[in-house]
């Protein structure tokens, strides 16, 4: 099933809608410090109404086949978000981004639902290539990409301003072959 996807007994991603913004902006507003470190549209969240515009936004999206956005669900409580969208329609690339609440980092959620979001884009999306870009500094969102067997494809450099800071953004990127292989081995 798309709109839903269980990880384990605990931890599931739902497709993202309007009955979550509420949640999803008390989220932001309690973790607002350490989400706004590398992340560029926290700051610009001020209201639910932005989030439910946001929302909107991936809901039309996902109806037009170009992007799937969940909530990262671990006990029955929304805990962060993570999409893949389609960057490139010749080559069937797809970026994944994520963001989790400050007290489940380092657990390995978001390295599972990177693996859930894969196994999404072969069965529905005919995905041939994932890409996650992150800033160096931001260890955390790089050992994501590392242990789901992603390979540094290069650095741009000057790539992004976050309060006020300019940052490099390290590329990933991780062909559906690759994917199988690391998954196989991962799984053995």
């Amino acid at each position: 099933m798309l709109a839903y996807r269980r990880i384990t007994s605990d931890l599931c991603l739902e497709l993202v809608s309007p009955y979550s913004v509420e949640a999803v902006y008390r989220l932001v507003e309690e973790n607002r410090k350490y989400l706004s470190e590398y992340l560029t549209w926290v700051e610009k969240t001020t209201s639910s109404e932005q989030v439910l515009e946001n929302t909107k936004k991936a809901l039309t999206s996902f109806s037009e086949r170009k992007s799937i956005d969940y909530l990262v669900i671990e006990k029955d409580e929304v805990i962060g978000r993570i999409s893949i969208w389609l960057v490139d329609e010749n080559t069937c690339t797809y970026e994944i981004g994520y963001w989790i609440i400050e007290q489940k980092k380092n657990l390995g959620i978001i390295t599972s639902c990177v693996r859930e979001v894969m196994d999404v884009g072969i069965e529905y999306l005919n995905a041939e290539k994932y890409e996650i870009t992150c800033i160096v500094e931001n260890i955390g969102s790089n050992r994501i990409a590392q242990k789901n067997g992603f390979s540094l494809e290069g650095t741009k450099r000057n790539a992004i301003r976050v309060n006020n800071k300019v940052y490099n953004m390290n590329q990933y990127g991780l062909l559906k072959e690759e994917y199988e292989r690391h998954r196989t081995i991962a799984s053995t």
